[in-house]
């Protein structure tokens, strides 16, 4: 389950002043205008995997992205928390807590990943940094912009009309498509769309079969709400829990 959890994140769902995560607990109700809440349900397939799962994401832009993954019957399975600095991770399957820097994510995954990207990707806001080598190709309907770090091409496609990205995709050195995350189900609210329906797609290698496989993630969401002036992001770690 925890794999999963990266997967999301991964290629997985402002104007704030950054705050520190404490090592232990970080439960506390945060005024801000600036606050998106949204509650979704998660639906992941694969050959061997069938996992219906629900999330609670709170967002206070540019500044901390907590989360809360239930499986059936409320059941927990993940919390985590972000902030400019890296994501920390409780695994009640587990009985787990870990805590991961991006730049130690990035050198793992061998390509740039940042709190601001993963906002971006969970929003749907632009987010792909523009690096010498990135190249932009349009249409009357589309801006397609290409982006190559350290051998892995990121692929935006950005809808003109709805001035949002409707596919994001990622590439590796081989020409081989790793990953892609598609929006759907748009919906106006006030100023800007919104996609209430998300597709990620993840392709990964099999070591044991030696064959590509690949996770579909559904996420569909039911509630969004924007600018709540309390929001608390409840993160007590038990103190059973082992730190890996």
């Amino acid at each position: 389950m925890k794999h999963i959890f990266y997967i999301i994140i991964i290629t997985i769902f402002s104007f704030c002043k950054p705050q520190k995560i404490s090592s232990s607990t970080y439960n506390t109700k945060v005024v801000n205008k600036n606050c998106i809440t949204l509650k979704s349900k998660i639906h992941i397939e694969s050959e061997v995997l069938n996992q219906k799962l629900t999330s609670n994401i709170k967002i206070i832009q540019d500044s901390i992205i907590w989360g809360y993954i239930t499986g059936p019957m409320g059941y927990p399975v993940i919390r985590f928390l972000a902030n400019n600095d890296r994501i920390k991770i409780i695994d009640y399957v587990n009985e787990k807590y870990s805590e991961l820097t991006f730049d130690s994510i990035s050198k793992k995954i061998n390509f740039q990943i940042n709190y601001f990207n993963l906002q971006s990707i969970i929003l749907n806001d632009e987010h792909i940094n523009n690096f010498k080598n990135t190249k932009i190709e349009s249409n009357d309907s589309l801006v397609i912009k290409k982006t190559i770090d350290n051998g892995i091409t990121f692929v935006s496609y950005f809808d003109i009309k709805i001035n949002k990205n409707n596919k994001i995709e990622i590439i590796n050195d081989k020409n081989k498509k790793i990953a892609s995350w598609k929006y759907h189900n748009f919906v106006k609210l006030k100023e800007y769309f919104f996609a209430f329906e998300n597709v990620i797609e993840t392709y990964f290698l099999n070591k044991k079969s030696n064959l590509d496989e690949k996770i579909v993630i559904k996420l569909v969401h039911n509630d969004i709400r924007n600018n709540e002036l309390f929001m608390s992001l409840p993160f007590d770690i038990p103190k059973k829990y082992k730190k890996t």
